[in-house]
């Protein structure tokens, strides 16, 4: 765009400014030392208004959400999670997003009904298909009172697999091959503190803190993408001393499936009979912070659970305290 002044004096530009998108404004001095602003129309408003309304008008929901993942800052992991929604509504039927109805997300999750998935996997594709949606509304792409009129599908609760402590001492004192040790005080470790695989496995020993009084971790938790401290229970700081200090990660690096496959062998040769997975751990340290009559608050809070919904899940499953808690009433 070319501007041309003319003037029967000198003047000098002082500042050129775009105010909005298709406006600007030039300061100009002259002689005098006045000073005057021009303020300049041009036709890019006009432009990119069009242009995003046939952007709205004509882009599919399977084409925005390889935009999304595209520009959005999903972590690689989860974006696996969205390539699955994507590969099942390519199957199901495309559709533009000005077309999307209630009734055609409705029959998107009766299609993932007729799929060969769990009922919480039905759940969380249709969570993430929600937040792409979202995210579209915040574009003025879609009108997010279509989502507020569809039946979601409801998740189902799993029952958690968790070590009694009489069991978590019957594995501990159970031998395990030496080049499974790393595996051994990794579990055992999380155990005592909580620590979910992600955190453990990429825990250093700069995140391990120490006052006059007590030792804790400082560390960023990956799966809700925030900074915490946790004091370290005394099982968890004799792990962390038995443990000989190879570079600057606590843990050698292991792969999950390896991890489980090993646990597995382990709690056999411990003759513990139920399925068990690494976040067993965490599920464990939870259970025997609740049966140790820690607060359900304070337990939320060692858990980092940003909801005390998810802790509460624990409280549900333990018969024993509530049993407990129904013995300390007064007898009449």
């Amino acid at each position: 765009m070319n501007i041309v002044l003319r003037s029967n004096s000198k003047v000098k530009v002082c500042s050129v400014q775009i105010a909005e998108i298709g406006e600007i404004i030039l300061s100009i001095q002259t002689t005098d030392n006045n000073q005057q602003d021009y303020i300049f129309e041009t036709e890019v408003t006009t432009e990119i208004s069009e242009s995003k309304q046939v952007l709205k008008n004509n882009i599919s929901i399977c084409e925005y959400l390889l935009q999304y993942l595209n520009t959005s800052s999903v972590k690689e992991k989860t974006k696996t999670t969205y390539l699955h929604v994507l590969n099942y509504l390519k199957e199901y039927g495309d559709c533009l997003i000005r077309d999307i109805t209630s009734a055609y997300l409705q029959k998107f999750i009766d299609f993932l009904n007729t799929k060969d998935l769990k009922r919480n996997t039905i759940s969380l594709y249709f969570q993430k298909l929600c937040c792409v949606l979202r995210h579209a509304y915040h574009e003025e792409f879609f009108d997010i009172r279509i989502l507020k009129r569809v039946k979601r599908p409801k998740k189902e609760t799993i029952k958690k697999s968790f070590l009694t402590a009489r069991e978590l001492k019957r594995l501990y004192n159970t031998d395990i091959p030496n080049e499974h040790t790393n595996i051994r005080n990794m579990f055992l470790f999380s155990a005592a503190c909580g620590l979910r695989y992600s955190d453990v496995s990429n825990l250093k020993w700069s995140n391990i803190k120490k006052d006059k009084s007590h030792t804790y971790i400082e560390y960023h938790q990956q799966k809700t993408d925030t900074n915490e401290l946790l004091p370290l229970s005394q099982t968890a700081v004799n792990i962390l001393k038995s443990i000989k200090r190879m570079g600057n990660n606590v843990f050698k690096k292991e792969t999950e499936p390896t991890v489980n496959t090993t646990l597995k062998q382990w709690c056999k040769k411990a003759r513990i009979k139920k399925n068990i997975s690494f976040h067993t751990a965490r599920h464990t340290f939870c259970v025997l912070l609740l049966t140790s009559d820690v607060s359900i608050y304070t337990a939320q809070r060692l858990m980092c659970h940003s909801d005390i919904s998810s802790t509460k899940e624990y409280a549900d499953i333990l018969n024993s305290t509530k049993l407990k808690a129904i013995k300390k009433l007064p007898v009449l």
